[in-house]
C-alpha cells in the first residue's frame, strides 16, 4: 500500500511538472514576469529567506546601507522564482528558443578554443541565476554526443532520476550521478571528455577550509581528487543575466595552476562578487554557500579533515567581509579583566572572524589598556535611549553569532535586539534564559564558589568548541627603574563597603611602608567615591611621601601609574585585578569575598592575605586582617627576583 501510494504521488508530480512547464513556456514574457514579481515579493516577505539573502549581501558587501540592500534583496528573490519558472520551461524549448536566449561571450569564445582542443577539461561553475542554461551549450557548441557531462545530486526515486537525465541530456549534456562519485568522473575525464561541476556549494564537514567572498567556507576536495589523477584543463564558466529567460555564457582560466583548484576557485569567485559588476544580483544569494563550522558545539574553532596552510586557508587582514561574533562583557572592570584571557583565546580559536565587543560606555579606555583583540566595538548602554538605538542598528550588521558573559535578562535582550542568529550563555538552574538560542547547562552538582569565574567561563566556551587554553599573560610594559620605588594602594571598593580594609589600619600599614622602605613613594588610587577614605589616610599620615590620586585620574593615566608599581595593594577590587593584568605584583586583602573564585587571574607574583575568620570560599570580615600579615606579604614580593 505504502509503495502504490508513493508511486501515485509521484505520478502526479509528473503529471503537475509537465502542466507546469507547457504553461510557463506558452505564457508571454510580461505575464511571467508579473508572476516572478508576486512570488519573488511574497518570498521576500518570509523572514528566513529574506535574513539569509539581506546576511549574505551585508557580509561581501559591507559598505551597502540597509536601503541598498534590502532593493538587492528584493531583486534577488524575484530572480529566483524566474530561475525555478525556467528550470520548469527548459525542458521544452527547442533548439532556436534556446539559441534566441542564450549567447556566447566574446570570453568564452577565446578560452573555450585556446583550451578545449584534445585534453580532457573540468569546468568549475558557480550558482548563477538561469545556470540551467548551460545544459545547452554541448549542442550549441557542436560537441560530439557524450562529450560533456555534468554531475547532478540523484534524488531518492529512480523514476525521478530518470527524469531529470531525459530532460537534462536533451542538449547534448551527459549527466553523472553523484552516487557514483570519483570513478565516474575520472572515466569520462579520460576519454578526453568535458566535465561540469557546481563547484561552490558548501561541503560541510567533509570539506577543506577556504575563504570566498572574504568568508570562510567549506571547499569541495572533490576537483583537486580529480586533477591529481591526470592533468586536466580548468575554466571557470558562469551565466549572466542579460534579460528575462535570456543569458550570456562566460569563461575564465586560471593564471596560476600550481595550487588546487578549490583554492583557484574560490579567489576566482572572491574576485567576481566582490569587484564585478552585476554579481551582486547575478549570483544565487539565498545559496547557504557560508554554511560551515556553525554548529554551536563547534562554533569557536576551527575544523577540517585536512591540516590548516595558508594555501587552502590564508588568516585574513581584513575582517570586514567575515562571520561576525559578538562579546557581550560583564557590567563590573574586575570581571572584564578576568574575561580578557579567553577573549584572547577565542581570538586565537577563531582567527576568521570579526569580533565585536559590546560594553558599558564607561569602559571604552579599559579596552584600550587591556589591548583585548577586537575589530570592532559597540559602547552601549540599553540602560539609556542612545545605547538601545546604538543596539537596533546593529541588527543591519547581520551578526552570526552572540557570546554573552552577562546573566541578566536585559543583557540577553541587548543581544535579542541586535537579531543575532546565533546566541549562547550559561543556563543556571532555576533561571532559564528564552532569549538564547543555545545555552550550556550548568551542572546542578556544582558548586560555583569553588572554581574560579575565569575556569568557569572556560567551561561555558569549551561546550561550544574552544580549545585554546586561557592567555594570562600579563601585559608588561617597560621595566620598572631600580631607582623608581612606588607603592600603589587600593584603599576602597565603592560598590560593595563590606570588602573595605579599615582606614585605621590603612594608615598603619601606610606609616610602616614609610619607614621600612625609605626610598618609596606611596600614590592612593581609586574611584571619586573612594576619596573618603583616601583622604582621611592621606590627612592622618602627613606625609609628602604620599600623594592621593583617587578620582583625580582616568583609567589610561590610572594604568600608566599602576604599571610603574614596584607592588600594589588593596582590597579585592576592580583595582587590583587592573594592576595584576598590567604585570604589577600584588597584595589582595579577602574577607566576605571568595578567593577561589575572584583572584586576579595573570601570570604575575601575587599574595593572598584572607581573613583568618573566613574559610577557603570567603565568609570573613576585613576587621579580622592585621597590619603584620599585609606587611609580610609585601616583604615577599620585594623578595621576588627581579622585583
Amino acid at each position: 500500500m505504502e509503495r502504490r501510494t508513493g508511486s501515485g504521488w509521484i505520478a502526479t508530480m509528473f503529471l503537475l511538472v509537465r502542466v507546469l512547464s507547457f504553461l510557463v513556456r506558452i505564457l508571454p514574457d510580461f505575464i511571467l514576469q508579473g508572476i516572478c514579481l508576486g512570488l519573488g515579493m511574497f518570498l521576500y516577505l518570509l523572514k528566513s529567506k529574506r535574513r539569509i539573502v539581506m546576511s549574505n549581501l551585508a557580509h561581501i558587501y559591507p559598505d551597502l546601507s540597509e536601503k541598498e540592500l534590502r532593493r538587492l534583496a528584493r531583486k534577488n528573490c524575484i530572480l529566483t522564482i524566474e530561475m525555478g519558472l525556467f528550470a520548469l520551461a527548459s525542458p521544452g524549448f527547442d533548439s532556436t528558443s534556446i539559441h534566441k536566449r542564450l549567447k556566447f561571450g566574446e570570453d568564452f569564445e577565446e578560452n573555450y578554443h585556446r583550451v578545449a582542443g584534445t585534453s580532457p577539461m573540468l569546468i568549475l561553475l558557480p550558482h548563477n541565476y538561469l545556470n540551467e542554461m548551460v545544459i545547452f551549450t554541448p549542442n550549441m557548441l557542436g560537441l560530439e554526443k557524450k562529450k560533456a557531462a555534468a554531475i547532478f545530486r540523484p534524488m531518492d526515486d529512480p523514476k525521478l532520476d530518470d527524469w531529470i537525465r531525459q530532460t537534462r541530456e536533451r542538449g547534448g549534456l551527459k549527466l553523472l550521478s553523484r552516487r557514483g562519485g570519483l570513478e565516474a568522473a575520472i572515466g569520462h575525464l579520460r576519454a578526453c571528455g568535458h566535465l561540469a561541476i557546481l563547484a561552490d556549494q558548501s561541503a560541510g564537514d567533509s570539506g577543506i577550509l577556504g575563504r570566498v567572498g572574504g568568508r570562510t567556507a567549506s571547499l569541495s576536495p572533490f576537483p583537486d581528487l580529480l586533477v591529481r589523477k591526470f592533468p586536466v584543463q580548468l575554466a571557470f564558466v558562469y551565466i549572466e543575466r542579460t534579460g528575462f529567460f535570456r543569458g550570456t555564457l562566460h569563461m575564465g582560466t586560471p593564471k596560476d595552476r600550481d595550487r588546487e583548484p578549490s583554492v583557484l576557485f574560490a579567489e576566482w569567485m572572491t574576485e567576481k562578487l566582490q569587484n564585478s559588476e552585476g554579481w551582486e544580483t547575478n549570483w544565487l544569494w539565498m545559496h547557504r554557500r557560508w554554511k560551515t563550522q556553525r554548529k554551536p558545539e563547534k562554533r569557536l574553532r576551527l575544523e577540517q579533515k585536512r591540516g590548516i596552510s595558508s594555501d587552502f586557508y590564508p588568516i585574513p587582514d581584513d575582517r570586514s567581509r567575515a562571520d561576525r561574533f559578538y562579546l557581550r562583557l560583564p557590567n563590573w572592570l574586575g570581571d572584564i579583566v578576568m574575561l580578557t584571557p579567553l577573549i584572547r583565546a577565542i581570538r586565537k580559536a577563531r582567527p576568521d572572524v570579526r569580533l565585536t565587543l559590546v560594553y558599558r560606555p564607561q569602559f571604552e579606555s579599559l579596552i584600550d589598556l587591556l589591548q583585548i583583540p577586537c575589530d570592532d566595538r559597540l559602547p552601549a548602554d540599553s540602560r539609556n535611549a542612545e545605547g538601545r538605538k546604538l543596539l537596533k542598528d546593529r541588527r543591519h550588521d547581520y551578526p552570526d553569532t552572540a557570546i554573552l558573559f552577562t546573566n541578566s535578562f536585559r543583557g540577553d535582550k541587548e543581544m535579542w535586539t541586535t537579531r543575532a542568529e546565533q546566541r549562547f550563555g550559561i543556563n543556571r538552574p532555576g533561571k532559564p534564559r528564552p532569549l538564547l538560542t543555545h545555552s550550556w547547562e550548568m551542572p546542578a552538582d556544582l558548586d560555583e564558589q569553588s572554581i574560579h569565574q575565569t575556569e568557569l567561563w572556560n567551561r561555558f566556551l569549551q561546550h561550544f568548541g574552544l580549545l585554546e587554553e586561557p592567555d594570562t599573560q600579563p601585559l608588561n610594559g617597560d621595566p620598572v627603574s631600580p631607582d623608581s620605588f612606588r607603592i600603589g594602594l587600593f584603599s576602597g571598593s565603592e560598590n560593595s563597603p563590606e570588602k573595605r580594609w579599615a582606614p585605621e589600619k590603612w594608615i598603619s600599614l601606610v606609616e610602616k611602608l614609610l619607614a621600612e622602605y625609605p626610598s618609596a613613594d606611596i600614590e592612593l588610587y581609586g574611584t571619586q567615591g573612594d576619596r573618603e577614605i583616601t583622604e582621611k589616610i592621606l590627612s592622618a599620615a602627613n606625609n609628602p611621601r604620599l600623594t592621593d590620586y583617587a578620582g583625580k585620574t582616568n583609567l589610561a593615566e590610572l594604568g600608566e601609574r599602576v604599571r610603574n608599581c614596584r607592588f600594589a595593594i588593596g582590597n579585592d577590587s576592580g583595582g587590583m585585578h587592573l594592576a595584576n593584568a598590567l604585570g604589577c605584583p600584588g597584595v589582595v586583602l579577602f574577607g566576605p569575598t571568595n578567593p577561589v573564585r575572584t583572584r586576579p587571574v595573570f601570570d604575575d607574583p601575587l599574595e593572598i592575605v584572607q581573613a583568618p575568620d573566613a574559610s577557603p570560599t570567603g565568609g570573613g570580615t576585613m576587621e579580622a586582617i592585621e597590619v603584620g600579615e599585609v606587611l609580610a606579604a609585601t616583604r615577599k614580593l620585594v623578595d621576588v627576583p627581579g622585583n
